[in-house]
């Protein structure tokens, strides 16, 4: 087994953890709305500007759904913060295991940023090879998008 030395830290302030944090990880729900036919990202937004407020240095990458264009649109908007997209693909009950072994590692952003974290999730890995992507915030979007439409119709045909 590999030897992981990461500085891990737990709280529920979360100003403090913001300003002396290097990544910043948002995974808050974005709920699909068919009538307005969009994802609603204002946990993911709110959490965004909370950060870049209280550390422009700290790398923020979305793990949450959102929709092809939203990652693109935030790194305009806060254009001296580093924001990344990395889609977690994880199954019910198995998050742990599906973190350790993961079936792909999916980064896009600015080239150095997306390098760095697809190497961090990469050496925390206990699979002993897993294929990494690095690509264009709209392409992980869109991958995304279409592994969820994928997996609801595979439940939906059960």
């Amino acid at each position: 087994m590999k030897t992981k030395a990461l500085d891990l830290k737990a709280t529920l302030l979360a100003e403090p953890a913001y300003e002396t944090a290097d990544i910043v990880m948002i995974a808050t729900p974005t709920n699909y709305d068919p009538e307005t036919n969009s994802f609603d990202t204002r946990s993911v937004d709110t959490v965004v500007d909370a950060v870049v407020a209280c550390n422009q240095n700290a790398m923020i990458v979305i793990k949450s759904t959102v929709p092809v264009g939203h990652t693109e649109r935030l790194s305009a908007r806060f254009a001296k913060s580093v924001i990344l997209f990395s889609p977690e693909f994880l199954r019910e009950g198995q998050a742990l295991r599906d973190n350790l072994y993961p079936s792909r590692i999916i980064v896009s952003g600015p080239k150095e940023p997306r390098q760095r974290f697809s190497e961090i999730l990469h050496s925390v890995a206990d699979k002993p090879h897993v294929d990494v992507l690095l690509m264009s915030p709209s392409e992980v979007e869109a991958v995304n998008l279409f592994a969820n439409t994928y997996l609801a119709m595979r439940v939906s045909f059960f």
